[in-house]
This record gives structure tokens, sequence and C-alpha cells, in this order.
């Protein structure tokens, strides 16, 4: 019909169908969790990896996450696709912690799938659970507050802004409307949320 349509977050695979995509550098927001890991543990680790590879971006932060880690001297035990969601991520993960002995780091694809596995971990029993880190990517309300909790096994996402994201698409909007210039894809900035800055961020909200 001729309207003009904006894809914000995750990214069509039909882009010539849209005007404009605005969303997440999501390849860094994997990239700075495990940049942040190996400053963590510099002699590398046993880790897992939790996610979703029918979903675009969470594909791009795995992707991102592996480039970082890659001559850090990590060993992934197992990987699995929790279709993006809280409950199998937890289901998956109480099997996890069942099979291996010795687990440094889960990387999850996104912050539902974090708070899947934080679960899981936090209702075992055994050592695994003393010193396991996990990171998720979004910069959720619900991941902040849970990293501002000093004994909590999450330990940072790669966050990123929906604000910016909105206001974004709608300048670009305006812009289209007004048949001005706009750019056909934007990637906003990612970056990470630990206990060192959690703070700074809030936890009552997205940034």
């Amino acid at each position: 019909e001729g309207i003009p349509v904006i894809n914000i977050d995750t990214q069509v695979k039909e882009g010539d169908l849209v005007k404009a995509y605005v969303g997440s550098d999501n390849r860094n927001a994997g990239f700075v969790c495990g940049e942040y890991l190996k400053k963590k543990c510099p002699k590398g680790g046993k880790l897992l990896i939790l996610e979703c590879p029918s979903m675009s971006s969470v594909n791009d932060r795995i992707t991102g996450f592996e480039q970082a880690i890659a001559d850090g001297g990590f060993e992934v035990l197992d990987r699995a696709d929790v279709n993006g969601g809280m409950e199998k991520a937890a289901e998956v993960m109480e099997g996890f912690l069942e099979k291996y002995q010795e687990i440094d780091a889960v990387m999850c694809g996104n912050d539902r799938i974090a708070l899947g596995a934080l679960r899981a971990v936090e209702a075992s029993e055994g050592s695994v659970k003393e010193h396991i880190r996990i990171y998720g990517v979004d910069g959720s309300p619900e991941i902040k507050s849970e990293i501002a909790k000093q004994d909590s096994p999450m330990t940072g996402t790669g966050a990123q802004s929906p604000i910016r994201i909105g206001k974004e698409a709608a300048e670009i909007g305006i812009a289209i409307l007004n048949g001005e210039n706009f750019e056909a894809a934007t990637y906003e900035d990612t970056f990470l949320i630990d206990k060192g800055n959690v703070e700074m961020y809030g936890t009552d909200g997205w940034q």
C-alpha cells in the first residue's frame, strides 16, 4: 500500500520491505561480555552457551562473545537452544548442573535466558554454584537488580538502550514524512553493565 515501515530491535529478513531499521549493535553486546569474562578468568575456564539459533539478534550476540574469548583458553562444555525463554533455560541449565562438575561461566543470548539459568543455579546444591558467572544481554531491570546483589552469580549483561532506539525510530519517521534524508540502518551502541557500574544505570527501568 506504499506505507513506510520502520523495523526496530529484531531485524526482519526481508529488508527490502522496510524503509529503515533501528536496533542495537548485538555483536558488540556479546563481545563486551566475552571481554569481561577474560578479565575475570585470565587463565580461561569451562563454560556453557544458552542460545536461540532462530533469532538473528541472539546469533549476533553469541558470535560476538565467541570472537572475544577465542584466544582466552576457554572450553565450551555444552550449548543448547532454549528458544529464547526463561522456563526452557532453567530446565536445560538444571540438566547441565547435574552433568558437569566444573562450570566457570554461562553465556546467555538474552536476559530472559539468563534469569532461567540463574534460577537453576540458585536452586542447585554443590560446589559448582559457588564460583559460576552468568552473563546475559539486554540490560533489563530484572537482570540489573540481580547484578546489584554482590553475592549473586549474575555477573554482567551486554546492555542496549530501548529508549535511544525508540527516539531514533521516531526521528526517522519524522524525516520520512518530511521527505528528508535518513539512514536506512542504524545500530545503537551497546555496553557492559556489571557490579561495578550498575548503580549508575539504576535497576527500576531501562536505560
